[in-house]
């Protein structure tokens, strides 16, 4: 039997030139002498290999097939299998399944939406970390409510693994840039090996190597067509943030190069992703912000890490990409969820650490967020871009964020116009929450207070969540939405308590 190593991850893909859909398939397989097939709802579906053949002999193989979601009267289920061409054997993955299902949505009615996930941080930026909780309760949980009431759309927001201990692996690769240059090693890695061990960390990560079995995981990844952005623990803690100069940085580029590969084989899926913004270029794609069409959500996720350097978050190319994309697909009719790993609206951070000499682990984060004195132009254009999507061309406009290890809810309001929009934080996963002393550390450095966008009439501001215990949902917790038959957006964020089952806050929008 041909054994799944990583996978099946299961992906949903959309072209915005002709609005086909598109439901994709990776999987890692070990050497076989024989290609895939994806037998999908009967269909069997060549794959094609997205990947050279790796250290171990393994390869990575990706299948797609056009299936058109919302136009049967009920929802459908679509079985599939992945099999050997030359034998009608299926190839069983990690958790001992040979095959998976997924819901293929029916038409919507006032009473029957889609059920969209949102997650992120899916990891531990420190192994001791690990202690701490239970890794996959979340994911178990996620389980359990799929089981119950099908999601049919999974956005994974941004750190999907945590590439941060790579650098403990490997003599002379130390990431930690606030050393002084003479504490630095000079030793660098050569590119395979970079390439080596962040293809090792997605083992590590979505699989069973390590001190946790990974069955809900890879089980959910199977059986919910996902979305992915990556942010910086994709790469490494604060990539693109750093003052320090590439020259002072050799394994810099080598790196970021190694991490954009291993992204693009499982969670791009390859540079076939139809939802690319900046599809069909030889060399590949610049960034990989993708645009995408769901029923009654438009989705866009920005890619806010391969342009990213202190004094930018993305460049001009990808921003008039992303303009005349939120344009050419208006509607009136649909709710534009926009995917910006690190929040928009959040507490806004008084960067201290900047006035220290030197380069300091405290100021990346920092320097992360959109209200960085650096990031403030960008910012305020950005806001500018959301409410002249949500007056112009959509029906309402909402964020979707991570990165911050809380789960939170924070609102822009046009003061003119008297409109407003979400800011949904769902954070983490699997990462645990700040503990009491960091969080006392984060609102020391931070401020709660409402505050206004630059030279424009809007307000942000951040409120508790309707039926939170308070402010900020200081536990693991991941969020779902839903569109509801009073015609408003619904999110609900499932939160981990200990010794005690998940609960769940429930908030109307809008």
């Amino acid at each position: 039997m041909n054994k799944i190593l990583i996978g099946p991850i299961l992906g949903y893909e959309s072209d915005s030139s002709t609005s086909a859909s598109y439901y994709t398939v990776v999987v890692r397989l070990a050497a076989s002498g024989s290609d895939p097939i994806w037998e999908v709802d009967g269909q069997r579906v060549p794959m094609t290999t997205i990947s050279p053949t790796l250290p171990d002999g393994s390869q990575i193989w990706r299948g797609e097939v056009a299936l058109t979601p919302f136009t049967d009267a009920q929802d459908r289920t679509i079985t599939y299998r992945i099999l050997l061409r030359s034998v009608a054997q299926a190839n069983a993955c990690r958790t001992k399944n040979d095959r998976w299902q997924f819901v293929l949505p029916g038409k919507t009615t006032p009473t029957r939406q889609p059920r969209v996930a949102f997650c992120s941080c899916n990891g531990f930026s420190d192994p001791k970390l690990v202690e701490r909780v239970r890794p996959l309760a979340l994911w178990e949980h996620l389980e359990k409510l799929h089981a119950d009431k099908p999601y049919t759309l999974l956005l994974m927001g941004g750190d999907q693994l945590y590439c941060d201990s790579i650098a403990q692996r490997n003599d002379g690769f130390s990431l930690w840039t606030w050393l002084n240059p003479g504490e630095r090693r000079n030793q660098t890695p050569s590119p395979q090996q970079f390439l080596d061990s962040y293809t090792e960390q997605y083992l590590r990560s979505w699989a069973v190597l390590g001190q946790f079995a990974h069955e809900p995981m890879i089980r959910m990844m199977a059986s919910i067509p996902s979305v992915m952005i990556w942010d910086d623990h994709d790469i490494y803690d604060g990539w693109g943030s750093y003052e320090a100069a590439p020259g002072d940085q050799p394994y810099y580029r080598e790196a970021f190069d190694a991490a954009r590969q291993t992204f693009i084989w499982h969670q791009l899926r390859g540079t076939q992703n139809k939802s690319l913004l900046d599809a069909g270029r030889a060399n590949g794609p610049r960034h990989f912000s993708q645009g995408i069409r769901f029923g009654p959500f438009t989705i866009l996720a920005l890619d806010n890490r391969s342009h990213r350097t202190p004094n930018q978050i993305m460049n001009d190319t990808q921003w008039n990409q992303v303009k005349a994309w939120a344009k050419n697909n208006a509607d009136q009719n649909s709710t534009l969820l926009v995917i910006s790993p690190v929040p928009l609206v959040y507490r806004r951070f008084v960067n201290l650490a900047s006035a220290m000499p030197g380069e300091h682990s405290l100021e990346d984060d920092l320097r992360d967020h959109w209200n960085d004195l650096k990031h403030e132009g960008e910012r305020s254009s950005f806001v500018y871009r959301l409410f002249e999507w949500l007056h112009n061309y959509y029906k309402r406009v909402t964020l979707l964020s991570g990165d911050v290890h809380v789960g939170a809810l924070g609102f822009l309001e046009h003061k003119e116009k008297r409109t407003e929009i979400a800011q949904i934080i769902s954070s983490g996963i699997m990462h645990p929450p700040p503990s009491i002393l960091e969080w006392s550390g984060v609102c020391a450095l931070s401020s709660d207070e409402d505050y206004s966008i630059r030279a424009q009439p809007v307000i942000a501001r951040m409120t508790r969540p309707q039926g939170a215990p308070e402010k900020y949902l200081r536990c693991r917790n991941f969020a779902w939405l839903q569109l509801g038959a009073d015609g408003k957006l619904w999110v609900n964020w499932e939160c981990e308590q200990k010794d005690k089952p998940p609960y769940r806050i429930e908030n109307p929008l809008m």
